[in-house]
């Protein structure tokens, strides 16, 4: 066995056992194809977003989460007015 699992092992019996039972398709990156399933790198979601925090994107984080809030907050409210 590796060292990280032996070093889970030790660390909690539970969630060795947990990942034993586990198929390792699932979990171990031997197994993860290496290839894209998508070729698109942004979506439209993305962009518009992107858009909408272009102005506090030189501001600090809260600052940024502040404004994001604010205009959610607005977007819901005008949505709801219509």
């Amino acid at each position: 066995m590796t060292e990280s699992v032996e070093r889970m092992r030790s660390e909690s019996v539970d969630a060795y056992e947990w990942l034993a039972d586990e198929d390792p398709h699932h979990w171990l990156r031997a197994y993860f194809k290496d290839i894209t399933v998508c070729d698109m790198l942004c979506n439209n979601m993305c962009e518009a977003f992107n858009k909408t925090i272009l102005q506090s994107r030189d501001k600090p984080v809260i600052t940024i989460l502040k404004m994001i809030i604010n205009y959610v907050i607005k977007r819901l409210v005008k949505k709801r007015a219509e």
